[in-house]
Parts: C-alpha cells; sequence; structure tokens
C-alpha cells in the first residue's frame, strides 16, 4: 500500500527487522537519470537480501528518486520504492 513517510518513519519502520538480521546485500542497477533544469529524477531497479541464519528474504523491484539542485550538489526530495516480488523469508515486509 503506497505510503508517504518522513524519514524518521522509514527508519523506525526497519530499525526493528535489520537489528535482528545479521547479514544484508543491496544490489542496485540500470540506473536511468533524466535533468531537466534544477530538476532531476533517477531511477533504479534493485535485489535486497537479507539473511538470517539459513533463511533468506529477497525482494526486488524499482527505486525512482526526486532531486532538485541545491548550491554546489543535488538533493534528494522524493524517493520511491515499489516490490514488484519477494521470496518468504524470515522477515515480514514492513507495514507502510
Amino acid at each position: 500500500m503506497p505510503a508517504t513517510l518522513t524519514p524518521a518513519e522509514i527508519v523506525g519502520g526497519w530499525a526493528a527487522h535489520f537489528e535482528t538480521v545479521p547479514a544484508h546485500q543491496h544490489l542496485v542497477a540500470n540506473h536511468l537519470v533524466t535533468v531537466d533544469g534544477d530538476a532531476a529524477r533517477a531511477t533504479a531497479q534493485f535485489i535486497a537480501s537479507h539473511q538470517t541464519g539459513e533463511d533468506v528474504w529477497t525482494l526486488g523491484g524499482d527505486y525512482r528518486f526526486e532531486l532538485v539542485r541545491h548550491g554546489d550538489g543535488w538533493r534528494i526530495t522524493s524517493m520511491t520504492m515499489t516490490a514488484s516480488w519477494q521470496t518468504p523469508g524470515p522477515l515480514p515486509a514492513p507495514a507502510t
């Protein structure tokens, strides 16, 4: 279910899961960046695996980042993670 969350809400929602999982691997590929003046959009695909003992929860999907030019760099103004698949695993997907 889509939700708009603050950074603190995101950290709070995921922290308990990650504290109990000793191994994580996040692969991000196929980056595409479109710049329009002082705004940009970046997209990428991801696969994220989380392992506890012999159990592994893996999910994959897409990221979308909205950015604005700020001073001499860029700032992310929003990020959307869309999971399109997942395997059963030791962690339930956090509620969002």
